[in-house]
């Protein structure tokens, strides 16, 4: 297919390159009565043109270089104390910190509590009244991760979860809320038997709740009044849970309110019509603007090369993705410069269809995604530059040269005319040489 041209990366601390923070003036961060301009999303960069990078938890006390990259290549991140936030917020006023909390459920396993690393678990579980029970009367638990569903319909429940997130977002500068394992009591996560309630697609039957009122409303519900009391705060504080990859057909809770989400294991190893039905519910998100951390786990190149060509089909305009999971992870890849989608997403994934793959056209490039389990070849009726990265992965001060500049991983480009797409996989393809 002819030469392969390797580029060695060396990417600037601040400006362009590969996780993008440039954003509008830092207008929503807390101003000193508490009060805010605008909603916190104002501080988040438009990432319609470009690749753009959300933290997960990150480590304390790391060097100042460390702080640097991170604040200038990731948007933000969460779970963090208010003097490690402040290091973050120094280099970059847009930094957004989300606080962490479950979303659905409580244990436990520590967390950020009154800026200190804790937990309030020993007062709520004296509220037995604030826990789901199944019909032994036992709570509803997970015991891989240690925590018990909540009923968030309860309202001594619900006021106290809300007050108690609101005065930890203050304490730390957060900005918002990350509520994670939002998606508790469907398809039998964290459900302890017997529960018929929980069982096969009864959580959105209505003749199995009392009222009807099922557990698919009741998560509604609940959004709703989470945003209603974060809308009336003066920070107008975001709630962004972790609702999954969006592929359990029946159980189609209504995100329409919500601030944006991450969406966790989005995309990856799924059958086709799992990652249709993922892609379309996620798009409706995007294209509402929402902020939406898609975050996956490859365990290999081919495996990043699909979940971030899919993350370009899906990315609007505070779309972002990380690859890793906790910690500064950086990948080659983040560095590649696709320019502006020529066209708009469309409503629909099957939009992007063409000859068996999903392509999607940039003012300098091109993805191309087949996420079926047969090998598709495509004819590009020109010659593109294949993108494949070498390297990357846990940033460390030995990765960054004295001006914090990543220098551990390259990117090589193949000119082709036609590429050949084994199951699962996706092509990065650029016009031009970079």
């Amino acid at each position: 297919m002819g030469r392969t041209v390797v580029v060695v990366l060396a990417l600037a601390a601040c400006g362009g390159g590969g996780g993008k923070t440039t954003g509008p003036p830092a207008d929503a961060r807390a101003t000193g009565d508490g009060g805010t301009s605008s909603s916190p999303l104002s501080l988040l960069p438009d990432t319609t043109d470009g690749i753009y990078l959300y933290a997960d938890q990150l480590d304390d006390g790391v060097s100042d270089a460390i702080v640097r990259f991170t604040a200038t290549h990731f948007a933000g991140t969460q779970k963090m104390v208010l003097a490690e936030n402040q290091r973050y917020v120094a280099v970059n006023p847009n930094w957004l910190l989300l606080h962490y909390r479950l979303g659905s459920s409580s244990g436990p396993v520590q967390y950020i509590h009154d800026d200190t690393w804790s937990s309030d678990f020993d007062q709520v579980t004296t509220h037995e009244d604030w826990f789901m029970h199944n019909m032994d009367n036992a709570r509803h638990e997970d015991p891989t991760d240690d925590w018990y569903i909540n009923d968030i319909s309860n309202d001594g429940f619900r006021q106290y979860w809300v007050s108690s997130v609101l005065a930890d977002m203050r304490a730390t500068g957060s900005l918002g809320v990350f509520g994670d394992s939002f998606e508790a009591g469907i398809s039998g996560y964290g459900v302890t038997d017997p529960d018929t309630r929980f069982d096969g697609t009864n959580p959105a039957n209505p003749a199995d709740w009392p009222s009807g009122d099922t557990w698919i409303d009741q998560k509604k519900e609940w959004i709703d009044y989470i945003e209603a009391a974060f809308a009336a705060t003066p920070e107008k504080f975001l709630f962004v849970p972790n609702i999954g990859a969006m592929i359990t057909g029946w159980a189609n809770v209504d995100y329409s309110t919500i601030d944006g989400a991450m969406l966790e294991n989005f995309g990856y190893q799924l059958a086709e019509s799992d990652w249709q039905l993922g892609m379309n519910r996620a798009m409706k998100l995007a294209a509402a603007g929402k902020l939406i951390i898609v975050q996956s786990y490859p365990s290999d190149l081919a495996g990043r090369d699909f979940l971030l060509a899919t993350y370009l089909l899906l990315k609007g305009t505070h779309t972002f993705v990380n690859l890793a999971g906790m910690g500064v992870t950086y990948f080659p890849e983040y560095a590649l410069d696709f320019g502006a989608p020529l066209a708009a997403a469309p409503a629909d994934v099957s939009g992007y269809a063409q000859a068996g793959v999903y392509r999607r056209d940039f003012a300098k490039g091109s993805v191309i995604v087949n996420p079926s389990t047969t090998s598709v070849g495509v004819t590009l009726g020109t010659t593109m530059y294949q993108a494949s990265a070498t390297g990357g992965g846990t940033v460390t001060d030995a990765d960054l040269d004295g001006n914090g500049n990543y220098t551990s991983g390259s990117l090589a480009y193949a000119p082709v005319t036609q590429v050949t797409l084994a199951p699962r996989t996706a092509a990065l393809l650029l016009d031009q040489m970079p």
